[in-house]
């Protein structure tokens, strides 16, 4: 028995428990269920592995796209079951590099869109307290206004109550350097300068405990 599901792409939060087909028709024996103590209930699918040749740029982007909804699933988490998962999905790959490579071009593309949405929000933030600030602004504005006015600086409405009130504060220099050596603070942190470090090292400088060390990465083209 078979059946012909459509998801829409990239969407596999909304329905954990539905298989991930994104419009291929696969064979219901071919599901996989996971448990794990994070996710009360996920279910999985392996994409079945192309017929002949080289998986298709369309395959390629539908089954990375199932491996960041994994991940998605279990809170950012390469968990043994996404381990299995990944391993699961290689073994039926003909060009396991180029699976790997698809993965990694959708991994570094969303984490750039999600980069450039956290700056907007961000922003967005700032701007929505700033408003809301301003609102306190006005509102003090208006309340100061009813005590010139002989009122009461209290306003109790069926929906809310709004009222001035003092506090104290400590206004000083805006220099830090200007306030009374006992009422500054110094926050150090420390770091080491690796980039100085390979300089002195390559140019024959011996550390007891720093080294430079050889290790293999990893280049895409």
């Amino acid at each position: 028995m078979s059946e012909h599901i459509k998801q829409p792409p990239f969407d596999t939060r909304n329905q954990p428990d539905a298989p991930l087909l994104y419009g291929k028709t696969v064979d219901e024996s071919q599901v996989t269920i996971h448990r794990s103590p994070k996710a009360a209930s996920l279910a999985t699918i392996a994409v079945p592995p192309q017929a002949s040749g080289r998986a298709t740029t369309n395959e390629l982007i539908i089954r990375s796209s199932h491996v960041l909804g994994l991940i998605d699933l279990y809170d950012g988490e390469i968990t043994p079951e996404v381990q299995v998962a990944i391993d699961q999905w290689l073994a039926e790959s003909d060009d396991k590099l180029g699976a790997l490579r698809a993965v990694r071009l959708r991994a570094n593309t969303e984490a750039a869109m999600l980069k450039e949405e956290t700056d907007r929000l961000s922003r967005r933030r700032k701007a929505v307290e700033k408003l809301a600030d301003h609102m306190d602004e006005r509102a003090m504005e208006l309340l100061k206004a009813r005590v010139q006015l002989g009122e009461a600086p209290r306003v109790k409405t069926s929906t809310y109550t709004v009222w001035l009130q003092d506090s104290q504060r400590v206004v000083g220099p805006e220099k830090p350097e200007e306030w009374p050596f006992h009422l500054q603070r110094s926050v150090t942190t420390i770091s080491p300068d690796k980039v100085k470090a390979k300089e002195l090292i390559e140019a024959g400088t011996h550390f007891e405990n720093v080294r430079l060390e050889t290790v293999p990465h990893v280049h895409w083209r």
